[in-house]
């Protein structure tokens, strides 16, 4: 005690020298009662920011003013747009030579390896050791000559140059928070463990004061884009107002799109201002969420100087033990039960916010491509328009991803062992190393195969010259790709990959041939009475919705061409009795996709394997889609998801009819814009008004099916969260689905083909058939003009010609290379059929004996099974998965993160303690749970403790058994949980103090 007593001595001097820098009036005595609280309101002191907040909102209002309004004056007929563009087109050639020339600057500097220089260890962007601005020149020449290239092509993409000078504001506002905000002085990790306690708190209060500068920099900024976005529209409105922009039918696609880009650019320039505010509002919105994950903070500072750590741990077990010392038992036990219960309800509330923030930002990545999606959809309705928001929402979303990745820095490199237990994250990780999602990528990206392979090479042999020789060909980094890419199921990959190439192929073919198909049916009920066009139109309709690569916009927007252009009772009440009978349309295919289709193939197990609906995915969607009433999560799968999937899903899942109908009204919000899109373009030669009336209704549909694709994605998180445990129980209900699961994966591990199990002609004939077909559908997917005509629902089908030799080559629907490329893949189809055949007859004696083998072990394994889903019980009563991971350590792998968890839960406990809690069930009043077992029979080894100190609470397992209610279980759970802190850390101190 004497050695304690003589540390706290010195160490309390350190804390005093500490506290006395931060405030006279904090006495070391205050420190002493409260140490941990003491260190951190030191290191929670905050340095004046740079600029303050007038002149980051200066600073930030000046910057985004000033590209608006170079926006506005380049692009728009506010400005000199007219002459800017006209200069473009008539010098577009100068794409390709700023390109050119970008591309081999940047192509010197990679063989160079400029980049990340493997002969100058710690440097990045050098040519040579000491260089700062020669190579960073260069790449700074390349990227604006890469720039310039992408302004020059206005002619070919009217929107490139005004998306390209909007999106330089976030740009150029990442560059200067990146320049203002305060460097650090030292280096983590370097400074000295003889350091004094005073000289680490100053490089804490360092690291972390930076918390408040950046929250008023991104204020500033909300503030300056709000500020400007005002400041566009209301200059905008009365200008357009008073100006005429004639969109006439005689203007071609490209003529069109740059009128009206022209004329409606300060207000796009208004509207992508307040996005970008939106994105720094969600910085500001989240900030003291972002600044109060205490535990991360703590893991990122203190792990970087686990010195420093220990000694405040021991600082503060050394005086905990001494106050110990003076105090009864029983006052200890009622202190280290009220702390601990304090420390795990704020433990609790930074894990929920944590969680809240993957689940805003999560939805903003979904919100954003889910706007993608319905920006495929509405194709079909108006390309340019839709193209022109396709490209705008792609840029958004890498200014999204950019801006989350320096603004949530920290809590991006602190999350990322969280992540990896959070179940949704889980999923996505599953997915994207499936065999599928791997097929997926090479489609997209095996045009660019060659090329990785020649640069590698190169600038292998640019390293030989250099001296850096290892005998391969190829870098490092290229060469380990390649053989990890060995190890993948080549068979398998190569049959998902002529899914892909279709899906491909579908995406840019079916809105061409619908709009074809709408045509031809305007043109059928041009003589019919209206009555027969109602009903011409819901039967068409319904057709349409049984079929499922059909989105709904198509036939709403059909349903508002027709019916408010025939209507006798006027364009109005044509709009209406159209918004009604989309409507009845809607409810009455999804009943029909639920009950006639849905149910009938959910009959059947294969189905419902395939579809995988004892699966933790499909069963969030389950509970979320079984509430009763127009629940929020409900409503948004419902609405938002895609027609024909959800409707049969539904049935599949055998929800009820009612519910599901109740669930799907709100998809009227969504309806209504959009057969007004139709209505309104009728009329569009009356006046400017109509077809700026269309353009609103298009973009208010766009807005409503973000929100439903948003709403989505955050009820399915929700629900993981929440429901974790239930979701990835074992259901008696589910065995036989459980048991195809097992085969399946059985009769793959036994059957799986290899490349080398494949004769040389089998292997040919698989290959290159897919091959062929990612080939056909790269061709397909990006030169979609060359390969089918583009006709619009509004146009006569009697004009149309589908082959090239009937008049027109280049007005036919099919040309003559999308001819070539669909005689391409009904070749590659007959390869696959002739590799299928061969493998098919191959597999067939394995597989007969694996299935004569499982046929053997079926019902004891069903056996199994449905008793592990009887006997099932949570495994761990923690959302947490810092403690839970903790929980189920082992004492010799507790380390120093741990420690101080534990040790900022708990305010200590002394060995001797333990043996004064004669029933830990009196004191605490809960549940061992299974995760803590082995920690209580080791403390009941080591410090020889009465089995009466550690006993299980009955009535809690009743309860919990009985199905008490939510709030209830959960405060149970958390006390389980301080149950299990508080045995590890008695284990963890008596170690100390033995040691």
């Amino acid at each position: 005690m004497e050695r304690v007593r003589s540390w706290m001595s010195r160490s309390g001097s350190h804390v005093q020298n500490a506290v006395t820098r931060r405030s006279s009036d904090l006495s070391m005595e205050d420190a002493m009662q409260d140490p941990e609280s003491a260190i951190f309101d030191i290191t929670a002191s905050r340095d004046a920011a740079r600029f303050g907040f007038r002149g980051f909102l200066l600073l930030c209002t000046l910057l985004a003013f000033s590209v608006s309004a170079t926006t506005i004056g380049l692009w728009s007929e506010m400005g000199c747009g007219s002459t800017c563009l006209m200069f473009l087109q008539r010098h577009k050639m100068l794409a390709i030579l700023c390109a050119g020339a970008s591309l081999l600057v940047l192509l010197i500097l990679y063989l160079l390896d400029f980049f990340l220089p493997p002969h100058l260890p710690g440097e990045y962007c050098a040519l040579y050791h000491g260089d700062r601005f020669l190579g960073r020149g260069l790449l700074l020449c390349a990227v604006g000559g890469l720039l310039g290239a992408t302004v020059f092509l206005a002619d070919t993409f009217p929107t490139a140059p005004l998306v390209l000078t909007i999106f330089l504001s976030p740009t150029l506002l990442i560059a200067v928070r990146q320049a203002t905000k305060p460097k650090p002085c030292f280096v983590l990790g370097t400074g000295s463990k003889e350091a004094s306690l005073q000289e680490r708190l100053r490089m804490l209060k360092m690291v972390t004061g930076e918390e408040k500068e950046q929250c008023c920099f991104y204020k500033a900024a909300t503030v300056a884009y709000l500020l400007t976005a005002l400041t566009c529209i209301n200059i905008w409105i009365p200008w357009a107002a008073t100006t005429e922009v004639q969109l006439t039918e005689g203007m071609d696609a490209t003529e069109r799109e740059i009128t009206f880009v022209r004329w409606s650019t300060p207000l796009i320039v208004g509207i992508s201002n307040l996005i970008f505010a939106s994105f720094t509002g969600l910085r500001v919105a989240l900030d003291q969420t972002y600044a109060g994950t205490d535990d991360n903070r703590a893991q990122i500072i203190l792990s970087s100087r686990s010195h420093l750590n220990r000694e405040l741990m021991d600082h503060r077990i050394a005086i905990l033990r001494a106050r110990l010392a003076a105090e009864t038992p029983g006052s200890q036990v009622q202190k280290t039960r009220d702390r601990a219960q304090q420390y795990l309800i704020q433990h609790t509330a930074h894990m929920r916010q944590l969680s809240n923030i993957v689940k805003i930002v999560g939805c903003g990545f979904i919100a954003i491509l889910g706007a993608l999606y319905i920006a495929f959809q509405l194709t079909a309705a108006d390309s340019h328009i839709a193209d022109m928001v396709q490209s705008f929402l792609g840029a958004f979303f890498l200014t999204f991803v950019a801006f989350i990745f320096v603004s949530f820095n920290r809590l991006w490199q602190a999350m990322s062992s969280w992540l990896q237990d959070l179940p949704l994250w889980k999923s996505a990780v599953g997915l994207c190393s499936s065999t599928w999602a791997r097929a997926a990528l090479l489609c997209l990206v095996v045009p660019l195969f060659p090329l990785i392979v020649v640069l590698s090479a190169l600038n292998q042999a640019v390293r030989c010259v250099r001296g850096h020789k290892d005998g391969r060909c190829l870098t490092d980094r290229v060469h380990t790709m390649f053989v990890q890419m060995v190890h993948w199921e080549w068979v398998s990959l190569a049959s998902w990959a002529y899914i892909m190439a279709v899906v491909m192929m579908l995406y840019k073919v079916i809105p061409l041939f619908i709009n074809v198909l709408l045509a031809w049916l305007n043109s059928v009920v041009e003589h019919l009475p209206f009555a027969g066009i109602l009903g011409f139109t819901f039967a068409a309709g319904m057709v349409l919705f049984m079929l499922p690569p059909v989105p709904g916009p198509p036939i709403y927007l059909f349903g508002g061409l027709v019916i408010s252009k025939h209507c006798p009772y006027g364009f109005w009440w044509g709009c209406g009795i159209c918004i009604l009978l989309c409507m009845t349309l809607k409810l009455s295919a999804c009943a029909i996709q639920q009950k006639g289709i849905g149910e009938l193939l959910g009959n059947r197990q294969g189905i419902r394997h395939a579809v995988g609906v004892h699966r933790p995915f499909m069963r969030a969607i389950e509970h979320v889609l079984s509430r009763p009433g127009m629940s929020f999560g409900k409503c948004m799968i419902l609405c938002g998801g895609p027609d024909w999937p959800t409707s049969v899903l539904a049935g599949i899942l055998r929800l009820s009819l009612v519910q599901c109908t109740i669930g799907t009204l709100p998809v009227i919000l969504s309806l209504i814009p959009l057969a007004l899109t139709g209505s309104f373009y009728l009329r569009r030669d009356e006046s400017e008004v109509w077809a700026r009336a269309g353009n609103l209704m298009f973009s208010l549909t766009a807005l409503v099916s973000v929100t439903f694709w948003t709403g989505m994605g955050w009820a399915i998180q929700d629900t993981f969260d929440k429901y974790n445990e239930q979701l990835t129980a074992p259901k008696v209900e589910f065995v036989e689905l459980d048991w195809l699961d097992h085969c399946e994966e059985r009769i793959r591990e036994k059957c799986q083909l290899t490349v080398k199990d494949l004769p040389r002609w089998v292997a040919f004939f698989h290959f290159a058939g897919a091959l062929l077909m990612v080939a056909v559908a790269q061709f397909f997917f990006w030169r979609a003009d060359n390969c089918f005509g583009n006709f619009k629902v509004t146009d006569d089908v009697e004009t149309l010609h589908w082959w090239p030799w009937k008049g027109d080559p280049h007005s036919a629907m099919i040309k003559k290379p999308g001819l070539a490329g669909l005689a391409l893949v009904l070749v590659a189809f007959l390869f696959l059929l002739v590799s299928r055949t061969w493998r098919s007859r191959h597999n067939a004696k394995a597989t007969q004996a694996v299935r004569a083998e499982l046929a053997l072990e079926e019902e004891s394994w069903k056996a199994r099974r449905i008793e592990q889903a009887q006997t099932w019980s949570p495994q761990s009563v923690s959302a947490s998965p810092v403690i839970r991971g903790a929980s189920a350590k082992s004492v010799e792998d507790l380390g120093d993160d741990l420690k101080s968890v534990v040790a900022s839960a708990v305010e200590g406990l002394d060995v001797s303690t333990i043996n004064t809690m004669k029933s830990m069930d009196s004191v605490i009043g809960i549940a061992v749970p299974d995760a803590g077992s082995q920690v209580v029979e080791m403390l009941r080894r080591e410090f020889d403790v009465e089995d009466t100190s550690i006993s299980v609470s009955a009535s809690v397992a009743q309860d919990a058994s009985a199905g008490v209610s939510e709030r209830r279980r959960m405060r149970k759970a958390c006390r389980c949980l301080y149950f299990d802190i508080l045995v590890i850390f008695v284990i963890r101190l008596g170690c100390t103090s033995h040691s």
